[in-house]
């Protein structure tokens, strides 16, 4: 007998059962699992798919006066000793882990819980027989055991199988007692259900699962819409969507690991622009802040969405964006988080260096574009008397450059990619270009031109870039700020001037141009220097 063996034995000689109350646990997970009714749903839905089938129907409805939920579908179904095994808390059955929907082994039981009290199994093995088992909670909590009973099939189970069209193998899942999830307006809950449905396995239903709720198919939802817009190219999208690979790396547990996720970026162009007999308005979702953002995707089933990945900060011009990424479960799991009930993702919980990477490659210069060609198509005339005080500001700054504390621009041949100006509105009779692209050139940055947009009470005061060696203003004509100051042109002529300081050092370090403060990391010393800067700039603008 070897050291290591000997360990073993007197670690055995201390170890000591400890089963958990199964009354206490089960009355537990149902209260912290994390469900709501619809991503329960769609947990039950993931078995269905796992289990390889092409039909599933799904009934939302009162019978004999109590709520039930069906879900019954044509997979291969399952013998008696796997449904036993299925009906375990986390279940430990052999499954594709390429393909496979499931995380723990837990969903079934638990997501069923979380809504209801009663989950029965009734399941047909192809050239087999018909087997059924039921959990129950008030049973479980009576004996204090995690317990199932595996009773004969009633003449309700034969209704429930002869309505379900299941021929020769599949396996219907029925869930009763819907203490949380009481079905008031059966046909109101089953429409919420379908639009749920349709978007969270739209890829699925695209390769060929047909789902039904209630005697309705759900047809696919693509959040991006992106075979509209892309393939079929019914309208012009604001930015030019973009598709690719990325691969990232990370570590876990002390070991390396690498993946690829595949992305997909769009932004709608306006909805009042696009013909509704080409697109069917009713089955889209409004561009809004809680729909826009970003839709992850886990083996092309959606985990989550609208959501930021705290990768990019949401405006009121990300509206139209929307973004998607697409990963495989056995390569990325541990790196994403995915949490147990598939609905929803921590971003402390994305490894760092897989966040950093889609953040910086992708959401970060997507959402500046979009936010750049939604400020751009809202630029509009400047009243008169206000642009004669933007003129005379901006001929201030170019005859006292030379004092001033401004970027310096170096030599570069790069050309800053902000999207092909579709859409752009120009004002009338100006002459002036709305261009925000970038062509760096060297010397400083001593030019200004003022521009206004609407970008809504909430929206920021200003909005700043460069195009050439000039520094664009982009002022916020319905900011409560300016609205007040283009009532006293000299208030306006200093905010002018407070406001170039502030863009001078912003577009500085946009493109990394603040030579004097490279290599800084004293947030203290930047700060300090931004005011010296703003103060001797002003200094110099508004004395004679």
């Amino acid at each position: 007998m070897n050291a290591q063996e000997l360990v073993s034995e007197s670690q055995v000689a201390y170890l000591k059962d400890n089963t958990p109350n199964a009354g206490r646990l089960v009355l537990a997970l149902r209260e912290t699992a994390g469900y709501n009714p619809y991503t329960v749903l769609a947990d039950l839905v993931d078995n269905s798919i796992d289990a390889e089938c092409k039909n599933i129907r799904i009934f939302i409805r009162q019978r004999n006066k109590k709520s039930q939920i069906v879900i019954a579908d044509d997979g291969y179904g399952m013998d008696e000793d796997t449904l036993q095994e299925a009906l375990r808390l986390g279940s430990n059955l052999e499954k594709d882990k390429i393909s496979d929907l499931g995380c723990f082994g837990m969903g079934l039981k638990v997501a069923s819980f979380a809504i209801g009290k009663k989950l029965s199994i009734l399941t047909l093995e192809k050239g087999g027989e018909w087997h059924k088992a039921v959990l129950d909670i008030n049973k479980i909590v009576e004996l204090d055991q995690w317990v199932i009973s595996t009773p004969p099939t009633d003449w309700e189970d034969v209704e429930i199988i002869e309505e379900s069209c299941i021929s020769d193998h599949g396996t219907i899942v029925v869930v009763d007692d819907l203490d949380k999830f009481p079905i008031s307006v059966t046909t109101q809950t089953a429409d919420i259900a379908k639009k749920r449905m349709a978007r969270i396995f739209w890829k699925k239903i695209y390769d060929g699962v047909k789902i039904q709720i209630n005697g309705d198919e759900v047809e696919a939802y693509d959040p991006l819409e992106w075979e509209d817009w892309v393939l079929k190219k019914i309208a012009t999208p604001r930015v030019e969507p973009e598709e690719g690979d990325i691969e990232v790396e990370f570590e876990y547990d002390g070991e390396k690991k690498t993946g690829t996720i595949h992305y997909r970026c769009m932004s709608f162009p306006e909805r009042d622009e696009i013909d509704p007999n080409k697109v069917r308005r009713d089955k889209v979702l409004p561009t809004n802040n809680r729909t826009c953002g970003i839709y992850v995707y886990r083996n092309n089933r959606e985990i989550a969405h609208g959501t930021t990945l705290d990768c990019y900060q949401k405006h009121t011009t990300h509206h139209s964006m929307r973004m998607a990424i697409y990963f495989k479960a056995h390569e990325l799991d541990s790196g994403i988080g995915t949490n147990n009930n598939k609905s929803n993702i921590d971003p402390d919980k994305i490894s760092k260096s897989i966040k950093d990477k889609l953040s910086e490659e992708i959401f970060r210069p997507f959402a500046s574009k979009v936010y750049k060609a939604c400020v751009t198509e809202r630029l509009e005339n400047t009243a008169d008397g206000i642009q004669e005080v933007h003129d005379a500001a901006s001929e201030r700054i170019r005859e006292k450059s030379k004092g001033l504390a401004l970027p310096t621009l170096p030599q570069s041949k790069e050309k800053r990619d902000t999207g092909d100006g579709k859409g752009t509105v120009v004002p009338k009779n100006t002459g002036r270009s709305r261009g925000l692209g970038v062509n760096r050139q060297s010397g400083k940055l001593g030019e200004v031109e003022y521009q206004s947009a609407k970008m809504g009470r909430g929206g920021q005061l200003y909005e700043a870039d460069k195009v050439d060696r000039k520094l664009v203003v982009i002022w916020n004509s319905e900011h409560p700020v300016y609205l007040d100051a283009s009532r006293d042109k000299k208030m306006m002529r200093i905010l002018d001037f407070m406001v170039h300081a502030m863009a001078s050092a912003e577009v500085g370090y946009m493109y990394g141009v603040c030579d004097e403060l490279e290599g800084s990391v004293d947030p203290i010393e930047t700060i300090i220097k931004f005011k010296m800067d703003l103060s001797n700039n002003l200094r110099i603008l508004v004395g004679e």
